[in-house]
């Protein structure tokens, strides 16, 4: 029950700053896309690999402060695994029809650091360090050993 609130009070939030966002989202996926669908379509898609084999399924969302999705979280074989949002690859026009995918194979995932929700919202070195992993750049400045702001939630 909680955890059906939380994912709606995401899913508004990200909408409203949406709505009053007019860029990108800071990743390779644009401002169209978010516009046109609701990130509760993406929760319990499959994600599969370049081949085409599912690898697990988007358990949920971290979203920043100003509406950007950071992460999405997989489901891995039982194990969360913080994925950057602009390492994957969505298409698809509706729902129904969807598809999203990682360029990262069984191996990477296996050796990717486990979601850990408390850093994942608000220790930017981590956060980092986990862009890198799947081969992403942050989209925020990095200063060395500073962490975010524990007030506030997400304070990228």
């Amino acid at each position: 029950m909680k955890k059906t609130a939380m994912v709606l009070l995401m899913t508004v939030v990200f909408g409203l700053a949406l709505a009053a966002n007019s860029y990108a989202m800071g990743s390779t996926h644009k401002k169209d896309f978010m516009a046109n669908y609701d990130l509760s379509h993406l929760t319990g898609t499959e994600v599969t690999d370049s081949a085409g084999e599912t690898l697990g399924s988007i358990h949920d969302f971290v979203i920043d402060h100003e509406g950007r999705v950071v992460f999405a979280v997989l489901d891995y074989e039982g194990k969360f695994v913080a994925i950057p949002f602009s390492a994957l690859t969505i298409s698809g026009t509706r729902p129904e029809e969807m598809r999203v995918s990682l360029n990262a194979d069984r191996q990477k995932l296996d050796g990717a650091p486990e979601y850990d929700m408390a850093r994942a919202m608000t220790d930017r070195k981590w956060a980092g360090e986990v862009y890198r992993y799947f081969g992403q750049e942050p989209y925020w400045a990095e200063p060395e050993g500073q962490s975010m702001p524990q007030s506030g939630g997400v304070g990228y």
